[in-house]
């Protein structure tokens, strides 16, 4: 019994089951993860199983287990997402991304993460009917927190056939200055499967290997490959030391090796050129294919800018994208560049669609093929010097139209102008409202009554059917009481409001401007 128990962990630990043929029964996860406590992480995983595209199965159970360490094993389960169950202690901070029925990547959410969560996370998956087995990821995803001492790799790297290449490892938090680096190879994505190993001491810095050395030790540990070839299409792992302390990678880079003459049973094809405007955004196309009998179980694609070898416009790794377009580029649909705010210096500049497509083999063996476009020309264009021409246009489009509408409303007497300098009456009809009267004045702080009518009759005719008048103001405080007294003695009067009557005794809204009239001389009025 303790035998069967022994075997069944250990086709467990594994991530598959035992068979006498090759079943590809595969998954796929990140490396590792970095945040902050108290942020949100998001771990994908792509999986794959025998007849996945043409006989998926009703029901697929999906598991995540924690870990402390790699493997993943039997370690505990801390989400069940068919029965929606979560452990105690991540109860509301974990839900699922992906539907597993639509498509071959789900994903884990975690809210809040700390310190003590994890830090190693890993997918299982249990079809339940057409008789297929449940297997599970080995490596699983590690979550890395700052000011833990710590090394950090990128999943993947294209590179081509004949160029110097540059395999990136970021230390993070080193107690002290890096004495020693060890950068193991191999073809299993599990470091420690690795057999081959390249080292560099603070005391030894001389590279033993000539087609390997380091950037800039100890200040840059990144790996560097001159004259790339296919036998490069390898795992690298990276391990640093400094003092008594050790942080390595438990999975590292696999670097993708592209040919440089075009593949005959894959393709990819790219849009030869594109013209945009300074300050717009450029979308460059780009489409591939594989064999029809071979779905991919993983596709990372990638931009390269200048030539196929040149550094990248676009990378999933922030890390790996060129200053100059860190924050302005990004992946539409499968595989298009966007770039945003195109700059003048863009112009004539080519890019380079590569993209690595990784095929489920065998329990948790996959191949990996890398392809890469002819490139698209981007061109960009300055602000064209006839670009006032549409303002301007609308503009005077704009000035018509008001002129065209003052004389409209001029013709048809809603517009009034007095010929008195430095008096301007606009009056407007205003059918709803109340009669005005000495007893109900307009909203105010004063009261009009009308002068005696010292105005000859006017013919509705000559005046649109509107007739002047002038109202003295008397104030109801006796603040106002004393501005009319000191406007009389200065022989003048203030007019604030009015009340205009019309030909057909129609009630009419007036604002008058403010001004002085001499008490010498009567007022003057329009005919």
């Amino acid at each position: 019994m303790n035998l069967l128990l022994t075997l069944f962990l250990l086709w467990t630990c594994q991530g598959g089951i035992y068979s006498k043929e090759k079943k590809p029964y595969c998954t796929i996860q990140t490396g590792s993860v970095r945040g902050r406590e108290g942020d949100s992480v998001t771990i994908p995983c792509w999986f794959s199983y025998p007849g996945y595209q043409g006989n998926r199965p009703n029901n697929l159970r999906v598991y995540w287990r924690e870990a402390k360490e790699s493997p993943c094993g039997n370690n505990i389960i801390i989400y069940n997402h068919t029965e929606n169950w979560v452990h105690g202690s991540y109860t509301g901070r974990i839900s699922l991304e992906g539907n597993p029925k639509e498509q071959n990547v789900v994903s884990l959410r975690i809210q809040k993460i700390s310190r003590t969560d994890g830090p190693m996370f890993c997918c299982r998956l249990e079809p339940e009917d057409n008789g297929l087995k449940p297997w599970q990821n080995i490596q699983g995803t590690f979550i890395q927190f700052p000011g833990e001492f710590s090394v950090q790799q990128v999943d993947t790297v294209p590179a081509i056939e004949g160029e110097t290449t540059i395999i990136p490892c970021l230390v993070h938090s080193a107690p002290g200055e890096i004495r020693e680096v060890t950068w193991r190879w191999g073809d299993s994505p599990m470091c420690s499967d690795n057999p081959n190993t390249m080292k560099w001491t603070s005391d030894e810095r001389s590279e033993k290997h000539t087609e390997f050395s380091l950037v800039d030790f100890p200040r840059d540990v990144s790996l560097r490959i001159k004259g790339v070839a296919p036998s490069h299409r390898k795992h690298y792992c990276c391990e640093v030391k400094v003092r008594d302390k050790t942080a390595q990678s438990v999975q590292g880079t696999e670097l993708g090796v592209a040919a440089s003459s075009p593949s005959d049973t894959f393709s990819i094809t790219q849009s030869p050129e594109l013209t945009v405007q300074s300050g717009d955004s450029a979308s460059i196309n780009c489409t591939f294919s594989s064999p029809h009998n071979r779905d991919p179980l993983w596709v990372g694609v990638y931009w390269r800018v200048g030539n196929r070898t040149g550094p990248f416009a676009y990378h999933p790794s922030q890390e790996m994208v060129h200053p100059m377009y860190k924050g302005r580029t990004e992946l539409r649909g499968e595989a298009d560049l966007y770039i945003r705010n195109v700059q003048e210096a863009d112009n004539n500049t080519s890019y380079y669609c590569f993209v690595m497509l990784r095929f489920c083999e065998d329990i948790n063996k996959f191949s990996t093929k890398t392809i890469h476009g002819t490139g698209s020309s981007l061109h960009v264009t300055a602000l064209s010097e006839t670009g006032w021409f549409i303002p301007l246009v609308l503009t005077l489009i704009a000035l018509l139209l008001l002129v065209g509408t003052l004389a409209f409303l001029r013709i048809k007497g809603k517009i009034c102008f007095s010929t008195n300098k430095g008096q301007e009456t606009s009056i407007s009809r205003s059918p709803d409202a109340s009669p005005i009267s000495p007893t109900n004045p307009p909203s105010g702080r004063g009261t009009l009554s009308p002068e005696p009518d010292r105005n000859p009759q006017t013919d509705p005719e000559e005046s649109s059917g509107i007739l002047y008048s002038h109202i003295n103001h008397k104030g109801h405080s006796s603040q106002y009481k004393k501005e009319n007294s000191t406007a009389e003695s200065e022989g003048g009067a203030s007019v604030l409001y009015a009340v205009v009557g019309s030909a057909d005794h129609g009630a009419v809204d007036a604002s008058v401007q403010k001004r002085n009239i001499s008490a010498s001389s009567p007022p003057h009025h329009n005919q």
